[in-house]
């Protein structure tokens, strides 16, 4: 139905549009690193928690879970083994 595809995309664009960060970039200093990384595998092992945007952010494989498969795909975009999430 086309009323409702119209609808999906404008909560879309709302979501994208009242986003507050971007994905893998967890420490908000404008790039994606091996320090994103890093703050994502303390999260992983309890040593920091991550919330809101900043847990957002870290989920780079939107399973809902921080974890070392998001560190490792971090990583892989760091160095442009990855090109996209």
């Amino acid at each position: 139905n086309i009323e409702l595809l119209s609808e999906a995309r404008e909560d879309y664009d709302r979501y994208v549009r009242d986003s507050q960060y971007t994905l893998g970039d967890v420490n908000c200093d404008g790039s994606i690193d091996a320090l994103d990384a890093l703050i994502i595998l303390q999260h992983s092992v309890h040593l920091t928690t991550l919330e809101g945007d900043d847990f957002n952010a870290a989920d780079v494989n939107h399973d809902g879970n921080i974890d070392a498969s998001d560190a490792l795909l971090v990583l892989q975009y760091s160095v442009k083994i990855i090109d996209q999430f």
